[in-house]
């Protein structure tokens, strides 16, 4: 569970922001954080508790495709972060990379 920390981290920090970008649905978006990734060897993926909450939230609330676009890209950015860091669980990454 704590693999999906940081996504879940990204995902609820940003979802107020916006930016210009191409259109992205929010069913895309929503497919995109509930995908599963395989990162250095190790599965990432959102628990579906969490997935629960995220479709609650898009089926109460209006968000721009900008706003998905730019959330979208935020999971973009902690999939590198990630990568990057070499780590195979959210444990393994340092303080550091957890506050990019």
């Amino acid at each position: 569970m704590k693999k999906m920390l940081i996504l879940a981290v990204f995902l609820v920090g940003f979802f107020f922001m916006s930016t210009k970008a191409s259109a992205i649905t929010k069913q895309e978006l929503e497919d995109k954080i509930g995908q599963k990734y395989v990162i250095n060897g190790s599965e990432f993926k959102v628990s579906a508790d969490n997935m629960v909450l995220l479709e609650r939230y898009l089926d109460s609330y209006d968000i721009s495709e900008a706003d998905a676009d730019y959330i979208a890209s935020k999971v973009d950015e902690a999939v590198a972060i990630i990568k990057t860091s070499g780590a195979t669980s959210i444990d393994d990454l340092s303080s550091t990379a957890k506050n990019q």
